[in-house]
């Protein structure tokens, strides 16, 4: 009968040939995982004030004020010696990560952790976000550092439980090392079912199932990434452009599915495979593996810049000019120094604040997340000159909000007087001439503000469809196609004002 039961308890374990059935292999891969997120803390970014811009303060917007003004007032703490606090911060996680690595050190370790964890997640994490009502766990939500101290939970050494005889042994995810932990059987359950049901409540969230929702939340995460991995999540990204809304719902269906199911099924297993490579699905494709440089643009964003400012073939007309001649070095050379010189010019203008004191005068709505600005005395100074392209006399200027808030100058703007009939092409095809066709104005546009953006399609009540005259950009951010590129999408300029501010 004994040999019986033996044969019941081998086959039962069988049901979990992946499983890890031994804690220590779980607090080494623990270890291991924390030693990984001390080597990014590491990173020469993670020194700079873009750390505390985009890590930090970016996760106190959208926040309850106790929360956002907890977040900030950290933030404001660290700013000033970022360097020293950003090396303690590696230090606490290596420390942790190689203490799971050695037996006698593994509880000190997992307390610390769990302190650690709970800290990161509020204040790195903005608590997974869910607080907004724009955490979507295809972008990360709850946060990757709450898991980890929920995996401490399992991970805690406690002496094995001895059975009184074959069978008391323990079965099924009992006798795997997620069963050993604190709360035994019961932690590792919750946890599933817990992690599952909260992914599926966070996909059917208002901003979750937009038509675009799905879209922004891919696109947004190639920020910052290597050029084959953002145009594949750029390309993902586009596939469901229009089908955010059922995918929304799709989503929180299988996770339901695979949460609930290990509470009703005799083979949790199934469930438990199915989880693995669902989450490792979402992580590729929402969560940048670990290489994005911040958390991603907000959906309700993300979706207005998408719907606003695609900047597509239909939205963007180029200057035409004729048939350009083969560049020359001259011209390659010139258009090297043009741009140099027009960056040196707008440097002193980093923030609205700045420009406006030296004249310029927002020509777009200022809530919205890239605003134009216009100086109106250069612009009237140029036309009665008949000059452009002049790094001493600046038409215009492009801000843009990342999500942590701050204004990055994207770019430096020249602006084709109405009253020009030729294109100055002085640096041959470098130069690139554009107007944008789908906005809205007031339809009163004068020779000093010829640039006057009221809103976009659909034009609200006092306005009426009005193409912008032609601009030309020298982008102070890093935009696809380089400094002289036309403009592309806004949620592009975002992002790259998201790594324009990244430095140290």
């Amino acid at each position: 009968m004994a040999h019986e039961d033996a044969g019941a308890q081998t086959a039962e374990a069988s049901r979990f040939p992946l499983a890890i059935r031994s804690q220590r292999v779980l607090q080494i891969v623990l270890g291991l995982l924390w030693i990984l997120d001390a080597a990014l803390q590491f990173q020469p970014y993670m020194f700079g004030r873009g750390f505390v811009d985009t890590y930090i303060a970016g996760n106190a917007t959208g926040q309850p004020f106790v929360v956002g003004d907890l977040i900030t007032h950290v933030g404001t703490f660290l700013s000033p010696d970022i360097a020293v606090w950003s090396t303690f911060f590696a230090l606490i996680q290596l420390f942790i990560g190689v203490g799971l690595l050695s037996r006698p050190t593994v509880r000190p370790a997992l307390a610390l952790s769990f302190a650690w964890a709970l800290g990161v997640w509020v204040i790195g994490e903005g608590m997974g976000m869910i607080l907004t009502g724009t955490a979507s766990a295809l972008t990360g939500a709850p946060g990757s550092v709450l898991l980890y101290g929920l995996l401490g939970l399992v991970a805690w050494p406690r002496r094995p439980r001895r059975p009184a005889d074959w069978s008391d042994r323990p079965v099924g995810i009992a006798w795997s090392a997620a069963g050993q932990g604190i709360g035994r059987s019961i932690t590792p359950l919750a946890v599933w079912t817990g992690y599952w049901s909260l992914a599926a409540v966070l996909f059917l969230l208002p901003d979750n199932r937009t038509r675009t929702s799905v879209t922004s939340a891919i696109v947004g995460m190639a920020t910052g990434q290597p050029g084959w991995y953002s145009h594949f999540l750029t390309s993902l990204g586009n596939l469901f452009s229009t089908t955010g809304t059922q995918t929304a719902w799709i989503l929180a269906a299988v996770s339901v599915v695979i949460g609930l199911g290990p509470l009703f099924a005799r083979r949790p297993g199934w469930f438990l495979g199915a989880g693995a490579p669902f989450a490792f699905l979402l992580w590729i494709a929402g969560q940048g593996l670990v290489g994005n440089t911040g958390p991603a643009i907000a959906q309700a964003e993300a979706e207005a810049l998408l719907a606003d400012g695609n900047n597509g073939p239909v939205d963007v007309h180029m200057a035409e000019s004729g048939c350009a001649a083969r560049l020359t070095a001259g011209e390659d050379i010139g258009a090297e120094q043009y741009v140099q010189a027009t960056s040196e010019a707008v440097s002193p203008y980093a923030a609205p604040a700045e420009a406006e004191a030296a004249g310029y005068v927002p020509a777009s709505p200022t809530d919205y997340p890239v605003v134009y600005y216009v100086n109106p005395a250069i612009v009237a100074a140029n036309a009665a000159a008949r000059r452009t392209l002049d790094p001493r006399y600046v038409d215009g200027l492009v801000y843009a909000a990342t999500p942590s808030g701050t204004q990055v100058l994207a770019a430096a703007m020249y602006i084709l007087a109405a009253t020009e009939t030729s294109v100055p092409m002085p640096y041959g095809a470098l130069v690139q001439w554009h107007r944008r066709t789908e906005v809205c104005g007031t339809g009163t546009t004068t020779p000093t503000m010829p640039l006057d953006i009221t809103g976009y399609p659909p034009c609200p009540s006092g306005s009426v469809p009005q193409p912008t005259p032609y601009l030309s950009m020298v982008w102070q951010v890093p935009v696809a196609g380089g400094p002289l590129a036309i403009q592309p999408p806004d949620i592009q300029i975002v992002e790259a004002a998201v790594m324009g501010s990244a430095g140290p």
